[in-house]
């Protein structure tokens, strides 16, 4: 049996366990997914009134487009390599189609997934870039880091909404934004006459990770790069999208996503634009 259901006040254990056993998150960030993504549906496969296999729906869209984004797709062991995930696909496909959706969008979690959902009609449409810096981080300009994170929103919606990209509704950046902290992440935010630069980034003992790098401009700024660096040799690895293309300083570009077209208006868009950017997406 399939369903649609509340997984933050429905079968609430039985979705923690899944999800841990399946992808080894702690139970806080879990919960804290659960209480705090603003919008979301939960398609469960159900035997014996308990869920076995399972994904979450959030809001957003590409371009004018409403899409979904598929998030967290896992089945109990016992359970898999028995076409019940394909079910729940093909189910999703229908039911958001019915809803006036014009598509679904997930990021898959290895390369092998790439060929799996192909097989439902996903495309991959969707390319992220990177480029190394020697250097290392360090805080820039606390006030800049203080600005209230409903303003951050604003600013990144601002810039996405200049790029062809993945996008979440506000309430949902919002809380993409707040699980990015919650992880142990930082942001640091510039503005100028000339541009909006946004860049969240993580610690690690290999270096830095900017997550995304944002700029209204549509430019990989590395001056701005330099005023928020140290020069402790450090590894930084920076995400940006391809759509910035500068081949000048890309060392390669890697697929991150895709979109199951829901309709034949949508479907040919995505012909036509195999070079989209996902954003910071949950993963």
């Amino acid at each position: 049996m399939i369903k649609i259901f509340s997984a933050k006040n429905q079968y609430r254990d039985e979705v923690v366990k899944l999800w841990q056993a399946s992808f080894g998150d702690s139970e806080e960030y879990i919960n804290f997914f659960l209480d705090n993504c603003p919008s979301y549906d939960t398609v469960g496969y159900f035997i014996d009134d308990k869920p076995i296999s399972l994904f979450f729906m959030l809001e957003g869209q590409v371009s004018e487009y409403g899409c979904k984004y598929l998030y967290a797709a896992c089945t109990a062991s016992e359970h898999r390599r028995q076409g019940i995930m394909e079910k729940l696909i093909k189910f999703a496909q229908e039911h958001y189609k019915n809803l006036g959706y014009d598509g679904i969008f997930l990021v898959p979690a290895s390369e092998k997934l790439y060929s799996y959902y192909g097989k439902f009609g996903f495309v991959s449409s969707f390319t992220k870039s990177a480029v190394n810096v020697n250097c290392c981080f360090t805080n820039y300009c606390e006030t800049k880091q203080n600005i209230d994170i409903k303003e951050i929103t604003n600013a990144k919606l601002r810039i996405l909404n200049s790029i062809d990209s993945f996008i979440f509704d506000k309430a949902t950046v919002e809380y993409t934004i707040k699980e990015h902290l919650f992880n142990g992440g930082s942001f640091s935010y510039s503005c100028n006459k000339n541009a909006e630069t946004l860049i969240f980034y993580y610690t690690s003992d290999n270096g830095i990770i900017i997550k995304e790098y944002l700029n209204s401009e549509n430019e990989l700024d590395l001056n701005y790069c330099k005023q928020i660096l140290n020069n402790n040799a450090q590894n930084v690895y920076i995400l940006y999208p391809l759509v910035y293309n500068k081949k000048d300083i890309v060392e390669e570009y890697t697929k991150c996503g895709m979109c199951l077209p829901l309709n034949s208006v949508f479907e040919a868009y995505l012909k036509n634009n195999n070079n989209l950017y996902a954003g910071m997406y949950l993963d």
